[in-house]
């Protein structure tokens, strides 16, 4: 199983935790105690296998026209959890009535009510989608910060979490035990609770997850999609960042990681934190977008740090004219780095504090190391520099170098950092990824969650490419994603791909080649890009559609693959000839 699936997170130390639906809070719209609670959850060891639903809409209530329980949880083997959180300082209860911190009118629905209700709603919606399936299903109440010992019938002692029992127990174990004196509880007083059951097994925890998380999902508008995943890219990524403050006094360093682990945004960083401590930063990369990408986020550094192509660098250094010379492989590997070499050893440029590379397993030439060599202080064997780069699976430039031979031959005893967890992709689409391309991936951990299932269409001609890529797009806009949210990839040039052949409208007007976009950055919501596969190395979008997969004899095809689906954040469909089917091992439909 690939690590973080399904209701499973693995930490770095092999710690399993609980999946959250949806894996991050809006702290806008979510109360103190609910973020006490969540953050509870999401590092609670010992948790592994359990899903933790926060802020689930009960369309069907039994008492209200719609509900919504703090948290839902359910744990394999024990059963089905409604907690309510009640996140005051202070809480009293008396003469029937509940108040709250310094509110002087009571309520008198309270918040065991409150659970129970939510509890009895989703147990009749259990029932009703499956009539044989019998799971305990128990509320109880979270006070996160106040001491709660007040006594009533309307409730059980072992029903409460309070801050005093937080101060004393792990919050798992008591979540956990509340489940298992309910299900003592029931032994007790029914006579249809089997105490020695098991249920839910693994396949019936799936099949409450499908009947709970729909409503969720569907709920979530394009806008709602888009913040949530801003902000939980935001959080995954900044964790990321504790690999630069760990490598901080390393002067030379390499980062390796598989894809989704971060590199651009710490490549970023690193660029960023050297200008803020007085540094010259040179930031280089072989792609033209994602150079765009980067000085745009960069912007505001310039000319503290320099943003740009290696062979755009080194057409500037020499004053070189590259038109008409795109065609000539000899003149970008070659001529050109010879001429920058000749213009830096004249002293016409170079001299950066820090060298930052992204995308660095594309530069692994000699020519091309000669070029970086002189352009900072030190060179690369004495000088300040970070490379990011996945040295195993991503270099399709057919570099010179392995890592290992580069550190062993111009490294100057620099360290390599291992980014092992992957802040980017689903586990469903790690999965998949692994699945079609036949690359392994080794993440320790997998933080985001599957909110979409990859998709895979064939075409058993040519011809009927474009209509399978019509009913694709058309169906990722239809779920909201739209602008620069959708990118088409191919492994083809972008004038023989499919998305350059569609005819048919809307997306005849509305595709467009992404280069121009980025160029043209007018925010344009209605054009969506379509661009190579090489082209888009190092970039991202939440939605990703792949066409013209063709052919995959070869570890050259399977790391472009590879390399595509793993750009999608959450929806991916990788359109390919059904001749391939079986090569993707695949069952016939």
């Amino acid at each position: 199983m690939t690590p973080g699936s399904r209701g499973v997170r693995a930490t770095e130390e092999g710690v399993h935790l609980a999946e959250l639906i949806p894996p991050i809070y809006d702290p806008a719209d979510t109360s103190r105690g609910e973020r006490e609670v969540f953050e509870l959850f999401r590092d609670a060891e010992g948790t592994g296998g359990w899903t933790v639903f926060h802020s689930l809409d009960i369309a069907e209530h039994v008492r209200q026209v719609e509900g919504e329980a703090d948290f839902v949880v359910l744990i394999p083997g024990k059963g089905l959890l409604c907690l309510e959180v009640k996140g005051h300082d202070r809480i009293r209860f008396h003469d029937g009535l509940w108040y709250y911190g310094s509110v002087q009118k009571g309520d008198p629905r309270g918040p065991f009510r409150q659970a129970r209700e939510c509890s009895y709603s989703i147990r009749d919606r259990l029932k009703q989608r499956y009539p044989h399936l019998d799971i305990v299903c128990w509320y109880g109440v979270v006070f996160p910060f106040a001491d709660f010992d007040q006594q009533s019938l309307e409730w059980r002692r072992w029903q409460v979490i309070d801050a005093n029992s937080l101060r004393s127990r792990p919050f798992a174990a008591q979540v956990e035990a509340m489940l298992d004196r309910a299900r003592e509880h029931l032994a007790q007083t029914t006579g249809w609770f089997d105490p020695a059951s098991r249920s839910p097994d693994d396949d019936e925890c799936q099949a409450v997850i499908r009947c709970l998380k729909p409503d969720f999902e569907l709920s979530l508008s394009p806008r709602a999609r888009a913040e949530r995943l801003e902000g939980e890219l935001k959080r995954y990524t900044d964790d990321q960042l504790l690999a630069l403050d760990r490598m901080r006094k390393s002067p030379r360093v390499a980062f390796d990681g598989a894809a989704g682990t971060g590199k651009t945004v710490l490549a970023i960083e690193t660029a960023r934190r050297g200008a803020i401590e007085g540094r010259k930063v040179l930031l280089l990369c072989y792609n033209r977008l994602l150079s765009l990408h980067l000085a745009k986020e960069l912007a505001c550094l310039a000319p503290a740090v320099t943003c740009d192509t290696l062979h755009n660098y080194m057409c500037e250094l020499t004053g070189i004219d590259p038109a008409g010379r795109a065609g000539d492989p000899g003149f970008w590997s070659r001529e050109l780095p010879e001429a920058a070499v000749e213009k830096l050893l004249e002293g016409k440029g170079g001299a950066f504090d820090e060298l930052v590379v992204d995308e660095a397993q594309d530069v692994f030439h000699a020519d091309y190391l000669d070029v970086l060599d002189l352009s900072i202080d030190g060179g690369l064997e004495h000088g300040r520099w970070r490379l990011f780069g996945d040295f195993d699976h991503q270099a399709i430039y057919a570099g010179e170098l392995s890592l290992e031979r580069f550190l062993e031959e111009r490294g100057g005893n620099a360290s390599i950092y291992q980014l092992v967890v992957n802040c980017r992709n689903t586990p469903a689409v790690v999965e998949f990824s692994e699945r079609l391309s036949g690359i392994e991936l080794d993440y320790a951990e997998i933080r985001r969650t599957a909110l979409s299932q990859p998709r895979l269409s064939f075409y058993e001609r040519p011809e009927e490419q474009q209509p399978v890529l019509q009913e694709a797009l058309a169906a990722a806009w239809e779920e909201g994603y739209r602008g620069r949210d959708l990118v088409v990839l191919s492994p083809r040039r972008d004038e023989i791909c499919a998305a350059a052949g569609m005819e048919e409208p809307p997306w005849r007007d509305r595709l467009r080649p992404l280069r121009q976009l980025m160029q043209e950055d007018d925010g344009n919501d209605g054009h969506v890009g379509f661009c190579t596969i090489q082209a888009y190395k190092g970039l991202e979008a939440p939605a990703v559609i792949i066409t013209d997969i063709d052919d995959l004899s070869g570890s050259a095809a399977r790391s472009l693959l590879y390399i595509g689906a793993t750009r999608a954040l959450e929806h991916l469909h990788v359109i390919a000839d059904q001749g391939l089917r079986q090569q993707l091992q695949l069952p016939p439909d």
